[in-house]
């Protein structure tokens, strides 16, 4: 053989290796495209699934507060509607009905890999609802409660006065304090809230002075701005409705003028109604209830009612 055409077959040999190089090329690249391109997916699925759950979670830690019943079928409602391809669903709800836990599993199909014969893949994800008692809050109105036992879904009178308000039997008089929230008016106060957070262990001082008439104007307004259709009422309310307020709870022991009052915790307080028959004072009827924030949270304070929600994954 000539030269000549020993150099050419040497030369085809070369570009035949090369090619089945190059294919064999491509393919690892397209493999491990897909492979890291399903790796993400499934890792971006799992991120919506956690985040999905803690709305959920929260919601049911929501509910926990009127039954255990009612958090299982707020859960079981809002995974359905949320999930899709929902393969298990566990829920735990402990006896005090301060905690409670959720396993969720689904099932997801692969992008690419499933052309190549992967089957589909089952993702979890797991959250714990700890209901624990608020420690601060930002937009307390400003008047304070005394420490003492509330009786939830009784209805009472929230009297801003310095004298005795004479009710028939059937309606509980509860005084309450005017506070000092610095900056801003009392009025301006009982619409917005305190613009700062107060924590527990914090010193509030009195207002010695209140102008009775745009006081209860300001509350009224409070129930104006309701946008519940129907109007929330005590049964059934949206959790951000105007007629929530959030007060502090305070040691009865520094009642004197000249002592700040320390902050125990807080307590939530739903606005029925205000009195106007008396001009002496602000009388705002409504119940307490028992009601979940965002904010930090301690098992360490006393309970008034306001709860935050701790998710642990």
């Amino acid at each position: 053989m000539r030269k000549g055409d020993m150099l050419v077959n040497i030369l085809n040999n070369r570009r035949g290796s090369s090619s089945i190089v190059f294919v064999c090329t491509a393919v690892i690249i397209i493999l491990l495209s897909a492979v890291v391109t399903d790796i993400g997916y499934i890792a971006f699925q799992r991120y919506k699934m956690d985040k999905t759950l803690d709305r959920i979670a929260e919601q049911g830690a929501k509910a926990l507060l009127v039954s255990k019943n009612e958090c299982i079928k707020v859960i079981q409602e809002s995974t359905i509607k949320s999930v899709d391809n929902m393969t298990k669903l566990d829920i735990n709800v402990s006896d005090n009905k301060r905690e409670m836990s959720i396993n969720l599993e689904r099932k997801i199909d692969y992008i690419f890999l499933k052309y190549i014969g992967f089957t589909d893949k089952k993702i979890d994800s797991r959250v714990t609802a700890k209901l624990s008692n608020v420690t601060s809050y930002k937009g307390i109105r400003p008047f304070a409660v005394l420490k003492g036992e509330f009786v939830y879904g009784k209805q009472y009178y929230l009297a801003l006065n310095n004298e005795q308000v004479h009710k028939s039997n059937e309606e509980a008089i509860l005084s309450v304090i005017p506070i000092n929230i610095g900056s801003g008016n009392f009025d301006t106060g009982i619409l917005y809230g305190y613009n700062k957070t107060v924590r527990t262990g914090d010193s509030l001082n009195k207002v010695s002075q209140i102008d009775f008439s745009t006081a209860n104007k300001s509350a009224k307004k409070l129930i104006e701005k309701c946008k519940g259709s129907p109007r929330c009422t005590y049964d059934n309310y949206e959790s951000d409705c105007s007629r929530i307020i959030i007060l502090p709870v305070v040691d009865n022991l520094e009642l004197n003028r000249e002592k700040p009052m320390k902050v125990l915790g807080f307590t939530a307080f739903f606005i029925e109604d205000i009195d106007f028959e008396n001009k002496d004072a602000v009388m705002i009827k409504g119940s307490f209830i028992k009601y979940t924030v965002k904010s930090s949270t301690s098992d360490g304070i006393p309970d008034y009612g306001l709860l935050g929600v701790k998710l642990i994954h």
